[in-house]
């Protein structure tokens, strides 16, 4: 990396930082965010599945730098982790090969998008989620050849595992990270292993839960202190596990699977705007002629999987409330799109 791609970076998160230190809210917003922060400074267990990564960041964070109160503490986290995502998704594109109007471009369409401004203004997990989306990515394209072997595949296994501990639906970029990966397939069984001990390794976040459950504190959803109540809580059961909320899903069929893959779609394009919805488009059509170190089927994987399966296998409903709480669900294939437009 040269002093000017270093110089690159650190501009790069430095005006997002402080872009997103000014829009942030001072005290608490809405949805999660009085809970996740009092969690934070009791280190309590949030509703489930606990997010026990994001808890003892930011608890971490919180404490190295006590200025005002837990709440706004909170919300500037969201705006540094928003800006190292940025970052980080840049450098993994100029190691793929993106040249620098790319990669800016892609990283300034993700960053200014209203989504992205949204998540790093307020206390919620997304904005660490995409933190570690940008970090496996980046960690994949740095691998490049390599990624196959003992350590790196254990590395990426173990930082996957780890930041499933804040949000779960990071698994849903696993297969578009294989395909980046290109691991030979006489390569890939070895591979898979040493990554799966690795993302084990980094599961073991969860075991903030049952700690903590135990101390007793203020804030303890589910009291996960047995087998069956860390169970409960680890699999969303008070929520029907891969139902988004706690009105469980639709009924299926083809007409909803279609009417979910529309939405999806057309919220991507709601983020992009018009010019970064034609750049994504025109990027899925030449993507052989941009010269990427990145199969297209590995973005097409991103795109589809964080975004249309996500709401297929989740089916949630169409009403207003629903809408609301699925929109920072967004963020990960918004991701996606960006390398296309890139």
């Amino acid at each position: 990396m040269t002093r000017a791609e270093r110089m690159e970076s650190a501009a790069l998160f430095a005006g997002f930082a402080l872009l997103g230190l000014a829009q942030a809210a001072p005290s608490i917003t809405t949805g999660d965010a009085g809970e996740l922060a009092a969690c934070a400074a009791g280190l309590g267990v949030p509703h489930a599945p606990g997010y026990p990564l994001y808890v003892l960041a930011l608890k971490a964070f919180g404490t190295l730098l006590p200025l005002a109160g837990w709440a706004w503490r909170a919300n500037l986290f969201s705006a540094l982790c928003g800006a190292a995502a940025l970052a980080l998704f840049a450098d993994a594109l100029r190691l793929l090969g993106a040249g620098r109007t790319a990669r800016l471009g892609a990283a300034l369409l993700l960053g200014l998008s209203p989504l992205w401004r949204e998540a790093s203004a307020a206390a919620e997990v997304f904005a660490l989620h995409a933190l570690g989306a940008a970090l496996l990515l980046r960690l994949v394209a740095a691998a490049g050849e390599r990624a196959g072997d003992d350590g790196p595949a254990a590395g990426l296994g173990l930082v996957l595992g780890l930041w499933l501990g804040d949000h779960q639906t990071l698994v849903l970029i696993a297969p578009a990270l294989l395909l980046a990966a290109r691991i030979p397939r006489a390569r890939l069984p070895r591979a898979l292993a040493f990554a799966a001990l690795g993302a084990l390794a980094g599961l073991t976040v969860y075991a903030e839960a049952p700690l903590r459950a135990a101390a007793g504190p203020p804030l303890d959803w589910d009291h996960a202190v047995t087998a069956r109540a860390f169970r409960r809580l680890v699999t969303r059961r008070d929520y029907g596990s891969l139902s988004l909320t706690t009105q469980g899903g639709q009924a299926g069929g083809l007409g909803l699977l279609a009417a979910e893959a529309g939405r999806s779609f057309s919220a991507l394009a709601g983020q992009l705007g018009l010019l970064g919805s034609a750049l994504a488009l025109a990027g899925a059509a030449l993507w052989r002629r941009a010269g990427l170190r990145l199969p297209a089927a590995a973005a097409w994987a991103w795109v589809i999987a964080a975004g249309p399966v996500f709401l297929m296998i989740g089916r949630p409903g169409f009403d207003a409330q629903t809408a609301s709480a699925l929109a920072r669900f967004h963020l990960l294939p918004l991701m996606g799109a960006a390398l296309f437009a890139a």
